[in-house]
């Protein structure tokens, strides 16, 4: 392939553009394509020539939940910026691009209950199927009826599931069928309330959220901050004081700190619990 046909069937496309501005945690290298995408349709034809011309490409949604490595990406990123929703009854139907935010107001406006928990929770609703956004005491994959993805090879597919697949796979979320429940306003207002407080000890500032998942009825965060770790810092990096499971970017924090913070704190829980930490961010790699 001609970079000159890809940028022939794709001008929109940009070159060389930093990764930390399309990442919460604000760290990453230069991406050597990044495209924007608006319409499915042409999500369809770039990924179908990506895979036809060996292009590796990565999937992003509000940035959220992402350590970019230092390095420069080879491949394409790929923004999602669908839009558009429908409310039928009980159910939201939504693109992948819309902000979660969106939705749980969207939600309340309709006197639908069941995104209550993710009020708070930074992203898109489809970054968010993608990691199985959750809380302690609640997951997307709750609400999640149906999704409608693409495949690698660009056929498009329904799932009734959803799990990790996506983390490992180039499969990407086209749109969801949430399916949610009738409920007073009052009610959703008030379970939106007990959500905001429960977030109300979570770090201001530059972070990909909760860095490791909670193991079975168990805080991470507290498992952490019980090994003396709140306040560990590399570089300019820093496990937050506020809440352990975060890792706050300090001003000019490098990908290279925080794996020797996460290999670090994963050390001293196995050894202080004999529990092993699972990571709850993606990794995205140069070679990804």
């Amino acid at each position: 392939m001609k970079e000159e046909d890809f940028k022939k069937l794709f001008p929109n496309v940009q070159e060389d553009i930093s990764l930390s501005s399309f990442s919460t945690f604000g760290i990453g290298g230069k991406a050597k394509w990044f495209y924007e995408v608006k319409e499915e349709k042409e999500l369809v034809q770039l990924i179908k020539f990506c895979g036809e011309n060996d292009i590796s490409y990565f999937i992003l949604g509000g940035g959220s939940n992402i350590l970019f490595s230092d390095d420069d990406f080879k491949g394409l990123i790929v923004k999602i910026n669908t839009s558009g929703y429908e409310v039928k009854g009980e159910r939201i139907i939504v693109k992948s691009g819309v902000p979660l935010s969106k939705l749980v107001d969207l939600a309340y406006e309709n006197s639908l209950s069941g995104l209550e928990s993710a009020l708070g929770i930074p992203g898109t609703i489809g970054g968010a199927v993608v990691v199985n956004a959750s809380t302690r005491n609640w997951k997307i994959s709750e609400v999640v009826e149906r999704i409608e993805v693409l495949t690698e090879e660009g056929k498009i597919k329904e799932l009734n599931i959803i799990d990790d697949l996506f983390k490992d796979k180039k499969t990407i979320i086209l749109e969801i069928i949430l399916k949610l429940k009738k409920e007073k306003k009052e009610k959703i207002k008030e379970e939106m309330e007990k959500a905001l407080f429960l977030r109300k000890d979570q770090p201001v500032g530059k972070s990909a959220g909760c860095i490791f998942k909670n193991p079975p009825l168990l805080s991470t965060g507290k498992l952490i901050e019980e090994c003396g770790l709140k306040g560990k810092r590399i570089g300019d990096v820093q496990i937050s004081n506020k809440h352990a499971n975060f890792i706050v970017n300090l001003g000019s924090a490098k990908a290279s700190d925080v794996l020797e913070l996460i290999t670090y704190i994963k050390e001293k829980v196995k050894v202080k619990f004999n529990i092993d930490l699972e990571l709850e961010i993606i990794l995205v790699k140069n070679n990804d």
